[in-house]
Formats: structure tokens, C-alpha cells, sequence
């Protein structure tokens, strides 16, 4: 189903906090996931915060009924809330849940150089163990063999990594099948190089820059209307439909 990006105006030390909780490639995934097991007769406090941010998420429509939906039960109880106190309220009970436990082990492997730098540049500054986790323990459904068995480099690098061992014994229950299936040894060295490298192509595929541009605009404008009023920001958007028609024209 087709998502829609919507904006939401969230106080800034909620995004603060909900944003060290949460691996950024994984936000918009924890709170649709929240939202979904959200019950529509839940009750919300008004927020009525003052200094926030615009957070967009992208949500399909049946989400953005079922905020409405909690909006309006709010309503006839004599809360008035809106959508934004809605979202403010899953990012803090997400943030204030209790991280996930983890008991962690040392392990190092040889990962391409370039392959390492292209993974850097992707994560932008998040913490290389914690977004691998998060993609082992929710996005490593197959291991891809033929990668496996046919990785060369000609420059490598070593990686020491602390990982947790829950997330070890996935990756050993991977190695386990890939050495069933082919009746090769395989280490589990191999299989982290593949886990990374499938965790290259999702972080290229998914839209987390788009959104990062777009929260990035939606809170200049924000700035804008502040500093130089509403004229200003409709001047600009009459500048960003010129530019869009002149290029539709060309």
C-alpha cells in the first residue's frame, strides 16, 4: 500500500531522546509497528509543547485513520488532542521501554576496504554494531550463498566487533545451513561479510535520505515563517512551483 509522508510536530527533547533509543534507519519502523498495536480507545494527555520539530514519517492511510480515529475517541472524552500528541506519545513509550538486554562478545572479521567505506558513509554516523544487530535479528531472512562462496578482495580490512550473543547464535544458525547446503566449511566470518553486505543494498534502497532532506526543509520553512513571517514562506513556495513547472516544460 502506497505511504504518504506526513508531517508531525514533536517536542524537541522527546525526539531527542526517542533518536539515542533508536538506530535511525529503524525509527519510522518502531513507531508504525507501535502504532499498529495501539489501541484506538487509548488515552492521551494534550502535549501542548512549544518547543518542537518537524518529524515527517511516511504512513499508509489506514495509519492515518487510526490516528485520527484516536484523536477523535480522545475528543468525546474531553482530551483534545491531535496527531502530533498521538505520535509524541508512541516515540516517548518507545524511548522509555526497556532497551533490549544484551550480552555481548568480541569477534573480528576481514571486510573489503571499499565495501567498509561505502558502509561508513551510509550509516552516517550511527554505531556499526547496534544497526547490524538490528538488521540480523529483523531484516537477515536468507543467507545469499552464491555471495558467499564466491567472495575475493584485493585490499581488506579487519573489523573487531562486540556483538551481542543472541544475535551470534543467529548468525551461526545461517552459517550451520549454508555449510548443510553446500558441504563446505564455511566461517562465521563469511557469514557477517554477507550480512553486511545485504545491509548495504537495504541501506541504499530505503528512503531514510529523502526523509532526512525533507525533516531538513519541513523545519527551515518552520524557521523561515518565524523569522520573516508567512509571506515569506509562500513567496518560496511560489519560487519551488516555478521551478517544478519550468522543469516539466524542459
Amino acid at each position: 500500500m502506497e505511504k504518504k509522508l506526513v508531517g508531525f510536530s514533536v517536542q524537541n527533547d522527546i525526539i531527542k531522546k526517542f533518536n539515542h533509543t533508536v538506530q535511525r534507519n529503524y525509527r519510522t519502523r518502531k513507531i508504525r509497528e507501535f502504532l499498529k498495536t495501539l489501541g484506538v480507545d487509548i488515552i492521551i494527555q494534550p502535549s501542548n509543547a512549544k518547543n518542537v520539530s518537524i518529524c515527517p514519517i511516511r504512513l499508509e492511510r489506514t495509519e492515518q485513520e487510526k490516528i485520527n480515529t484516536i484523536v477523535i475517541n480522545n475528543a468525546k472524552r474531553g482530551f483534545k488532542i491531535n496527531s502530533s500528541d498521538v505520535i509524541s506519545y508512541i516515540m516517548l513509550q518507545i524511548s522509555t521501554r526497556p532497551a533490549r538486554q544484551r550480552d555481548t562478545m568480541h569477534t573480528t572479521f576481514t571486510l573489503d576496504t571499499n565495501m567498509y567505506k561505502e558502509l561508513i558513509s551510509l550509516l552516517k554516523g550511527d554505531i556499526i554494531n547496534l544497526t547490524f544487530e538490528e538488521f540480523v535479528l529483523n531484516d537477515y531472512k536468507k543467507p545469499d550463498i552464491e555471495y558467499i562462496k564466491s567472495y575475493k578482495t584485493d585490499e581488506s580490512k579487519a573489523i573487531p566487533i562486540l556483538i551481542d550473543k543472541k544475535v551470534i547464535e543467529a548468525l551461526d544458525e545461517a552459517k550451520d545451513h549454508v555449510i548443510n547446503v553446500t558441504k563446505k566449511k564455511v566461517p562465521r566470518s563469511g557469514i557477517i561479510r554477507d550480512v553486511i553486505h545485504q545491509m548495504i543494498e537495504s541501506l541504499k534502497n530505503n528512503d531514510d535520505e529523502v526523509i532526512y532532506l525533507q525533516e531538513k526543509i519541513m523545519n527551515d520553512i518552520v524557521s523561515l515563517k518565524s523569522l520573516a513571517g508567512e509571506e515569506s514562506v509562500q513567496e518560496l513556495f511560489e519560487e519551488v512551483k516555478n521551478i517544478i513547472s519550468n522543469e516539466r516544460v524542459n
